[in-house]
């Protein structure tokens, strides 16, 4: 194999049946991952640990509380656009609650670690969107199904509960965000299939929009009481320019030319030209 195949992002190092007939999934030796995760769980020893932020009292799609999960993707775009949607509805929940003010400005802003780094093989993972699954684990899950949009729902607890007392190690399950690549989920703690010499963390700011947000500009501080918050756009930006273009250089960055800043569209579509149509850039 060519240094410069080894070196870049490739499609096929995620094993999955496209034609979604079968569940039977893995990820190739030297894949590269993507996670959007706190500053403080973003080290090789805690990146893929199960012990992150949602290691706690609360569930989510495919873990209930202090289950050992971790969220991640083939797809930075994916993991920009699920968290800054997840801010959205986090501001809205705190909204409908009557929260104090500071917890509810608190929402509108967040500094995040975007950590880039390659995995040993991992094998016996689920591919969700699949007749498989419909068949072997008698579910409705597939097609829309599949994409709902919120953290969690009830269908997948029982699908949560067979996945892990089968020995699964993890899921492949569509991006409710975006038609293009994957989310994906391990069970469990793989700190072990962490390559450390090929991992690399940049911190991302990300923010909430207004509705009104000049997208040829960048966006400022606002009150969500005096303006209306954007309900499908949000906005982000790699604070360490640098050694995100040597990536993108190298082909570490999927999708291919992502800019270092601007507008992301956090509405599910299948988009003709990825991600020029999904994300609005910035000089």
């Amino acid at each position: 194999m060519d240094s410069e195949k080894m070196m870049s992002f490739q499609e096929d190092d995620y094993c999955f049946d496209r034609g979604n007939e079968f569940h039977e999934a893995e990820i190739k030796e030297r894949a590269i991952l993507y996670r959007l995760t706190s500053l403080s769980h973003n080290t090789p020893d805690t990146i893929l640990n199960g012990r992150g932020p949602v290691a706690s009292r609360q569930k989510g799609r495919f873990h209930k509380p202090d289950q050992l999960t971790t969220y991640c993707s083939n797809n930075v775009v994916v993991s920009l656009a699920e968290v800054l949607f997840h801010m959205y509805r986090d501001l809205l929940n705190q909204l409908g609650k009557a929260s104090g003010y500071a917890l509810i400005r608190s929402q509108m802003s967040k500094l995040r670690s975007l950590v880039v780094f390659r995995v040993r093989g991992i094998k016996e993972l689920v591919h969700l969107d699949c007749e498989g699954v419909e068949k072997d684990y008698r579910t409705r899950i597939s097609g829309t199904l599949s994409v709902w949009p919120d953290a969690t729902y009830e269908l997948f607890d029982m699908l949560n509960d067979a996945f892990r007392h089968q020995g699964k190690k993890g899921v492949f399950y569509p991006s409710a965000r975006h038609a293009f690549d994957k989310c994906l989920v391990l069970f469990s703690d793989h700190s072990d299939r962490v390559i450390v010499d090929e991992f690399h963390c940049l911190q991302v700011r990300l923010q909430l929009i207004p509705e009104d947000q000049d997208l040829m500009a960048r966006p400022v501080d606002f009150s969500p009481f005096r303006k209306k918050v954007h309900p499908t756009m949000g906005f982000y930006e790699i604070v360490e320019r640098k050694p995100f273009e040597a990536l993108s250089t190298e082909g570490w960055i999927n999708p291919k030319g992502l800019p270092a800043l601007g507008f992301v569209d956090f509405v599910r579509r299948r988009y003709f030209s990825y991600p020029n149509d999904a994300v609005v850039a910035l000089a």
